[in-house]
């Protein structure tokens, strides 16, 4: 299957009745040379078989249904970011829309201002007047400062970005909102201005974003008219744009007072230049807010429960448990990590569903646990065969201790892949023994083949 140019990322839980509309605005791209990656967060019945009924007739689009739940969303988009295979990646919220040129409008600016991320203009859309969508006010964001993002101007959702791959590579994957203060998107967009990359912004409108933060219970109501209207007039209404932009209000407003304003905007930028992400900082100043905490505001006013913020560190438990149980591995037994092999019985945190050919690393660590009884404790090298993107280095350590990659070549065994050894002190004097590997990569990507003792 030729690469595509763009891979986009939707990253769903429940309200299947809004994949629709977003699907939707990304079929209707005048750019065509995309893949769709819809990633449903452990999601109830329904949202994975919507996302599936769309696959099935557009070959660009791929449904992936997690087997837990992050509870919000950049669990699922580093997923589709690991999934993906395009070198520019886009993103877009299921229950967001884009213009029919969003794609065309943001591929040329990034080449023309030769930037690593662009952002497009984006109208945050408010609740309609008595029902009238014609009178939705609106206020515009992503506008940045001399056509570049400006760390205390620039407010830009996932939606309107426009990303190079080598950026992730470079910054990491998204941050997890319960370790950050402001959103998990801003975060990194600011981690991305801090490491020099250049973002571009990009004046025109090229997406319409429906916060399901400022609409309460929005995952319980099953409302889609907003998205329902609005994708309607997409397709018929070529004023549509030139209507919003009409009545929209800018997403930062200066203080009135000048004097003032001057000095509000030089201090945030002096907090940037230092590294303290200004949004961040008014978050905690103003609401006194710690890292976790606007997540669990957002999940409070969607309807949902913030018990998937703890289940985590239980899950992990409980599969550690497991391991413990049923980890034993013998000296020479070559270990299959596709959905037909037992891989899974080593498999710690970190890794997405074992499918045909292996296990993908969806976080940028992930742990293998090996329980040794016998002669097995004897081991000393761990033989691993990966499929790897080019210029991927993965590190590891053994029990908490880093532990020399000793080759890395092209695999005898299975073309195109890599194979990588690392060795080990073995044990004397011991009946049983347990390995925790723990394997890091900045790279995404990583997908695990075969695993070997010996």
């Amino acid at each position: 299957m030729p690469t595509p140019r763009v891979s986009i990322i939707m990253a769903a839980y429940g309200r299947p009745h809004l994949l629709k509309w977003a699907i939707e605005s990304v079929q209707n791209q005048s750019f065509t040379d995309w893949e769709l990656l819809i990633v449903s967060d452990a999601c109830p019945v329904g949202t994975y078989e919507a996302a599936q009924e769309f696959a099935t007739h557009d070959s660009r689009i791929t449904a992936i249904q997690l087997a837990r739940n992050w509870g919000e969303q950049s669990g699922p988009n580093n997923v589709g970011l690991a999934r993906s295979r395009a070198p520019l990646v886009a993103f877009l919220n299921q229950d967001d829309l884009w213009f029919p040129d969003h794609l065309e409008v943001l591929l040329d600016w990034i080449d023309a201002a030769g930037a690593d991320i662009a952002v497009g203009a984006s109208a945050h859309m408010g609740l309609a007047p008595d029902g009238d969508m014609r009178r939705c006010p609106s206020g515009l964001a992503g506008m940045g400062e001399k056509g570049n993002y400006c760390p205390v101007k620039t407010f830009s959702p996932m939606s309107a970005w426009l990303v190079r791959r080598h950026c992730f590579d470079r910054i990491g994957p998204l941050p997890r909102a319960a370790d950050c203060i402001a959103e998990s998107s801003q975060t990194w967009l600011f981690k991305a201005w801090r490491n020099s990359l250049k973002i571009a912004t990009c004046p025109e409108l090229t997406s319409l974003i429906f916060s399901s933060g400022s609409r309460g219970n929005s995952y319980l109501n099953g409302d889609s008219s907003e998205q329902a209207f609005f994708g309607q007039e997409l397709r018929s209404s070529p004023f549509l744009r030139p209507r919003i932009l009409e009545h929209a209000s800018p997403s930062y407003c200066p203080d009135p007072s000048p004097r003032k304003e001057f000095f509000q905007f030089h201090f945030k930028k002096i907090q940037a230049h230092l590294g303290l992400f200004p949004r961040a900082v008014e978050f905690w100043w103003k609401h006194g807010r710690r890292s976790g905490e606007y997540i669990r505001h957002l999940r409070s006013v969607r309807g949902l429960s913030n018990s998937a913020q703890n289940t985590e560190n239980y899950a992990q438990t409980l599969r550690r448990r497991w391991l413990d149980r049923n980890g034993l591995c013998d000296i020479g037994t070559r270990i299959d990590c596709s959905a037909k092999g037992q891989g899974t019985r080593y498999l710690g945190d970190g890794w997405c569903l074992p499918d045909n050919d292996g296990c993908l690393m969806y976080a940028p660590t992930v742990s293998l646990r090996f329980r040794l009884q016998g002669q097995s404790v004897h081991a000393t090298r761990l033989k691993t065969i990966w499929q790897l993107p080019p210029e991927a280095i993965l590190y590891t350590r053994l029990n908490g201790e880093g532990i020399p990659l000793t080759d890395a070549q092209a695999s005898t065994e299975v073309p195109g892949a890599a194979e990588w050894t690392w060795s080990f002190s073995g044990a004397s004097g011991q009946t049983s023994r347990t390995l925790n590997f723990e394997i890091h990569t900045p790279t995404p990507g990583c997908r695990l083949l075969h695993v070997t003792l010996e």
